[in-house]
């Protein structure tokens, strides 16, 4: 996969993604880490099949995987630090301190004003 194909399914499913990764975390900065992580997984993905039946399902099944793999991260090292993990209802996003990072996204997801670079 080229640059020029991740950039048309990033135009063609990124808000609908960027949508599905905010429900999930609750949380802007949460959102926007998930979302690049699934578009970087779904990059490697691509490089090994190159036809898929529904792209918009793997990325959201990818976007859900890769929620819960942070989230069991989350919670080990919080159980390693021997701090308690209070996850309310309204409170189900992961912390990572809000590190200052540059969010690369394509230049047709900015242009619609979904994601900001930090």
């Amino acid at each position: 996969m080229n640059q020029n194909e991740l950039e048309k399914y990033v135009c063609a499913y990124g808000k609908d993604l960027y949508s599905f990764c905010l429900s999930m975390t609750k949380n802007t900065y949460d959102a926007q880490d998930l979302y690049q992580e699934t578009f970087v997984k779904f990059y490697d993905v691509a490089d090994r099949k190159k036809t898929f039946s529904n792209v918009k399902s793997l990325l959201m099944s990818i976007a859900v995987n890769q929620y819960r793999n942070q989230k069991r991260k989350f919670v080990i090292r919080q159980n390693i630090l021997g701090k308690p993990v209070a996850l309310e209802e309204n409170e189900d996003s992961i912390s990572y301190g809000h590190k200052r990072r540059r969010y690369v996204y394509s230049s047709c997801f900015l242009k619609k004003g979904y994601g900001k670079t930090v």
